[in-house]
């Protein structure tokens, strides 16, 4: 059980330095990031994509973005934000 808790422990040191790229101006490193959370982590797949579709989006890559939060609801389907940030992105809001 403890090289689980091993691994998850390093795949979520993983997610947070994917949110901290984002949040620092690093859209590429923050997707090489989630990535290795998607491949590593089952756990937090749902987590990793919608984070994906955040940066894709911010990226204006929508399409790719989309696919993102679909992906990340087809894993988890009550993950709410991902169904409203796929609703947003595919209807924007007008200004």
């Amino acid at each position: 059980m403890k090289d689980n808790d091993d691994e998850l422990s390093i795949t979520n040191q993983h997610l947070d330095w994917a949110y901290f790229y984002e949040e620092n101006g690093n859209p590429t490193q923050a997707l090489k990031e989630c990535d290795v959370v998607i491949a590593t982590s089952p756990a937090l797949q749902a987590e990793a994509y919608n984070l994906r579709g955040i940066i894709l989006e911010e990226l204006d890559r929508s399409e790719e973005a989309i696919r993102a939060y679909e992906e990340a609801i087809i894993l988890e389907p009550t993950f709410q934000e991902a169904t409203d940030s796929v609703r947003v992105t595919i209807l924007p809001i007008p200004e």
